[in-house]
């Protein structure tokens, strides 16, 4: 139960359940599992149960186990990196947006229209390219063009605060800009956003993990996607090399968007 007596749906529990459970996978499994990068050619593609490699083998002789656990870690990351960039960044630009307004909404939201008719994943290709392959920089490109449907919430949730009773009272009291941007609108302003950032925390899990199944992203780097891109030739016949990286990804896609729709349950007033 919280505090005004909405309840905690279970469709949010069970999202954070799943999620909770692959992040302590991810953190503790290291200490456990075998070394994700070394090879062992006299062990190729040894099916599931294997003693010693629970999961089996790839076609290197590498443990599934283990570089599924380290993958699911790396997704992890750029999920939480991704939505963090892109919340800061949306809700920024829509305090400026929304609280101001006037020129500076106008230009900004312009803006927006025009990040909006940018296809995101033809832009990451593009940044891959030219900048880096690097599965952090591909990350920060994410957040940073995932940004815009939570500027566009955050915008219209401050104009409509604005003009509430209390924040007129905070104006009237003599309360600065930033006292009532981040005490008295933003806490409860900020809700839209949470619920969009736990959705482009999903997006950007799938997004990173298709580049890295078209072999965009550094190849050092054990991920969830790669994993699959590795396994292309020989995923007909040694199906473990797809399926559990592909299960682990769908967990953490899946658990994000039921915390997504969690949240939107408990918090929307409606």
């Amino acid at each position: 139960m919280l505090s005004g007596g909405r309840r905690i749906p279970r469709i949010l529990k069970i999202g954070l359940l799943i999620l909770v459970a692959i992040t302590l996978l991810a953190v503790v499994g290291p200490l456990f599992v075998q070394n994700p990068w070394a090879q062992n050619y006299n062990q190729i593609l040894l099916p599931p149960g294997t003693p010693g490699h629970v999961l089996g083998t790839d076609e290197f002789g590498r443990d599934i186990l283990s570089r599924v656990v380290y993958g699911s870690g790396v997704s992890l990351l750029v999920a939480g990196m991704g939505g963090l960039i892109a919340g800061a960044v949306g809700i920024a630009v829509g305090i400026l947006a929304g609280y101001y307004g006037g020129l500076l909404e106008e230009v900004l939201m312009r803006f927006v229209d025009f990040m909006l008719s940018i296809p995101v994943f033809f832009l990451l290709l593009v940044a891959a390219t030219i900048f880096s392959s690097d599965v952090w920089v591909i990350t920060a490109v994410l957040g940073l063009t995932l940004w815009v449907g939570i500027a566009r919430l955050e915008r219209a949730e401050f104009k409509s605060f604005k003009e509430r009773d209390f924040v007129v009272a905070a104006e009237s009291a003599g309360a600065n800009s930033f006292t009532i941007i981040f005490k008295e609108i933003l806490p409860n302003a900020i809700f839209p956003a949470v619920v969009a950032m736990a959705l482009i925390a999903s997006s950007a899990v799938l997004i990173q993990a298709s580049l890295a199944f078209l072999g965009v992203g550094n190849q050092d780097v054990v991920s969830l996607g790669g994993m699959v891109y590795d396994a292309f030739d020989t995923s007909i016949s040694s199906w473990w090399l797809v399926v559990y990286p592909g299960a682990a990804l769908s967990a953490i896609s899946v658990s994000l968007y039921l915390i997504s729709d969690g949240l939107n349950a408990m918090l929307n007033v409606r």
